[in-house]
């Protein structure tokens, strides 16, 4: 009988709670409903305005102010804004997207930095402290905490340059260098304190090797149709005159695509020889390939040597610790070989 009146007793509780759930979320929801509207108008407004301000000039803040809207919409979208900044940021180091500010036409032409550049690395490096400082408020001492012992040598790499400026023959050419350089200080304390896991880390390597397949793909592109894109301050930056038919892409000339593709293809073919798999796996299948591919179409003796040296340091330590069997190796290099042979016109 208590056993009975205990499972009435119950029953009717959930029964009441059951019906009082919709009548709480009810409220809850329209309020979440009335907030999205709400800022889609707003984001809707904003782009409008900065399509009006396009038309009347003022395109490089314009332009800009787009750039930034899009990254904080695509955040929201996405669900983790931390993971796409950091995809976001992987991505720019090849297409170098952005603009620059006080732009020096006389200074493009020798080669020096023209200016101060705002890309979309730019942005997302802020968006990336202001989430870790948000994180940092609310989880009360549980978040990443800052880190600096790592970043040490940098640190004083940064600030001689910034001494140097004291000398300086052209202050402002110096500044523009010590801007790009506190932004890769600030880019790289945040992965030494915020990236500790093993899947973050696997992450991080996925963004990378996907953006050296983004940018694969457009240096072939490039190369084989001399197509040149254009949009928003993303652009081919070879002058397939200047430089005789080699390809660059959205790097620079083909020296700088080239050592891009020196740092990231090894990458590659070091996950392809690890115990990786999954998404990393396949994405460092097709990119590889095609990386390799591109950088013989930058025609870079320097960066072929580079990789060359690269693939042999990776083989011999693959070898040593039984990754790769002998004869594998053994065919890579007389690959290697054949591949110096049918190139060896556009190496001399």
């Amino acid at each position: 009988a208590r056993g009975a009146g205990r499972i009435r007793t119950a029953t009717r509780t959930r029964g009441v709670s059951a019906l009082r759930l919709p009548t709480a979320r009810g409220p809850r929801l329209r309020r979440d409903g009335v907030l999205t509207v709400l800022g889609a108008a707003i984001v809707g407004l904003c782009l409008g305005g900065l399509a009006i301000g396009y038309q009347e000039r003022h395109k490089t803040t314009t332009e800009l102010a787009i750039g930034a809207v899009a990254v904080g919409l695509l955040c929201v979208i996405s669900g983790n804004p931390r993971r796409f900044l950091l995809v976001a940021v992987a991505f720019d180091i090849p297409l170098e997207w952005g603009k620059y500010l006080s732009y020096n036409t006389t200074l493009a032409g020798v080669g020096e930095i023209t200016g101060v550049q705002i890309t979309i690395t730019t942005l997302a490096v802020a968006g990336l402290y202001v989430l870790w400082a948000f994180d940092r408020r609310a989880r009360s001492g549980a978040a990443h905490r800052l880190r600096l012992k790592p970043a040490l040598p940098l640190i004083a790499y940064v600030a001689i340059n910034a001494l140097s400026l004291l000398v300086a023959t052209s202050k402002t050419l110096g500044s523009y260098e010590i801007a790009l350089l506190t932004q890769t200080l600030l880019l790289y304390v945040y992965v030494v304190s915020t990236v500790r896991t093993r899947s973050d880390v696997e992450f991080i390597v996925l963004a990378l090797l996907a953006g050296m397949l983004l940018e694969s793909l457009l240096i072939l592109l490039t190369y084989a149709t001399g197509w040149s894109p254009s949009f928003l301050g993303l652009k081919n930056r070879t002058d397939a005159g200047e430089f005789t038919g080699r390809a660059g892409g959205t790097v620079g000339s083909p020296n700088s695509a080239a050592a891009y593709l020196c740092l990231m293809v090894p990458l590659g073919i070091g996950v392809l020889v690890s115990s990786a798999r999954g998404w990393l796996r396949r994405v460092a299948l097709a990119a590889v390939p095609l990386g390799v591919i591109a950088l013989l179409a930058t025609e870079s003796r320097g960066g072929w040597i580079s990789f060359a040296i690269s693939v042999a340091i990776i083989g011999i330590w693959a070898i040593r610790r039984g990754l790769v069997s002998a004869r594998t190796g053994a065919v890579v290099a007389v690959g290697a070989v054949a591949l110096v042979i049918a190139f060896w016109g556009p190496i001399t």
